[in-house]
């Protein structure tokens, strides 16, 4: 409920400041190790936008997945399933480039 609060207080200031008389889309990027599950954000806020100017305004989620690269021999690739291992040489000393994100990566809206 807090992450939809907050994404409800900064794209309701960001509505005012660009000047739009109504949002219609807030899209987010949520990485798969922020710890927020997508359906439940999206749930909260359509719960809390009913309070707001923002009643008209879809969540548009897009889940960003974990890449990293691997710091041993350089190589970048995706992690599946949470294993941390270098699919190349083998290392597990890895740095996550990708996967931690909660952002609102734009707003559209009706001017």
């Amino acid at each position: 409920m807090k992450v939809a609060q907050e994404i409800i207080s900064f794209s309701e200031k960001e509505m005012h400041e660009r000047g739009f008389a109504a949002l219609t889309e807030i899209g987010v990027r949520v990485g798969a190790l922020s710890c927020i599950d997508p359906e439940s954000l999206r749930f909260a806020f359509d719960v809390l936008k009913k309070e707001t100017g923002l009643s008209q305004a879809v969540l548009n989620i897009e889940r960003v997945t974990i890449e990293a690269r691997c710091i041993s021999c350089g190589t970048e690739f995706e992690v599946a399933d949470y294993v941390f291992i270098c699919p190349k040489c083998g290392a597990n000393d890895v740095e996550v480039q990708k996967g931690e994100e909660l952002v609102i990566a734009y707003l559209t809206g009706d001017r």
